[in-house]
């Protein structure tokens, strides 16, 4: 099992404090240093790779993929104009705004994720998102991805929250895969300004997704999922 690997800006300090116990330096440690004072620190069993935590910190790079990770605290990437890639292939939890203002990410790896709260990836440049493990995304999840086209998810998949891929003008294709229970939405907004979406849902729940809640509001766009896939 992965360890629980957090970090944000509340966390910089926490960082800054191991590195003080590390190298014996009790000194002020500006964010800006801290890259290379953990490069710095003697490795037990050879050199270990501090890339991408090197890349979050100085906030340089284009990528970070770090599979350690299991949650991701609020606003760790926040308005990050320089990532293009995050892969993060086990964090279950994506926080607050956490890559929220992200307008060069276009990539977004995500396969164990079972919450997205508020905002975590809003306005950010994905063209597509899967996610296999998706129970819930919060308000705005999505919100403003003007670039993003197509939306899986997966058969665990419970509630989409009010606004949650609200002006996602580029929207065409949204698939929902769970077959036990129609998906509640949060409000009638959830796809807003998303004109030329279609929503497939699986064959059995067609006639219980166009007459429920919020749901009737798309009723000519829900098509039965074989439509799609054959």
């Amino acid at each position: 099992m992965a360890d629980k690997v957090i970090i944000n800006r509340s966390t910089l300090t926490d960082i800054a404090d191991a590195i003080r116990v590390k190298t014996g330096d009790y000194s002020t440690i500006a964010p800006s240093s801290m890259a290379e004072k953990i490069r710095n620190i003697p490795q037990e069993g050879g050199e270990a790779d501090y890339s991408s935590e090197d890349a979050l910190i100085s906030g340089t790079n284009s990528a970070y993929m770090n599979p350690r990770v299991t949650e991701v605290g609020e606003y760790v990437f926040y308005k990050n104009t320089t990532l293009q890639r995050i892969s993060l292939s086990n964090a279950e939890e994506i926080g607050r705004n956490a890559m929220d203002g992200c307008s060069s990410l276009a990539v977004l790896d995500l396969p164990q994720a079972k919450i997205i709260y508020d905002y975590a990836c809003r306005e950010t440049a994905i063209s597509s998102i899967t996610l296999p493990n998706i129970e819930d995304i919060k308000g705005e999840g999505f919100a403003n991805c003007t670039s993003l086209t197509k939306v899986d998810l997966g058969s665990k998949i419970k509630y989409l929250r009010a606004k949650s891929f609200i002006g996602c003008s580029s929207l065409t294709t949204v698939i929902i895969r769970n077959e036990d229970k129609v998906v509640s939405l949060g409000s009638k907004n959830v796809f807003e300004n998303s004109p030329n979406a279609t929503y497939y849902v699986p064959d059995s729940k067609l006639s219980s997704y166009k007459s429920a809640s919020n749901w009737v509001n798309y009723g000519s766009k829900i098509k039965p999922l074989s439509e799609l896939e054959g």
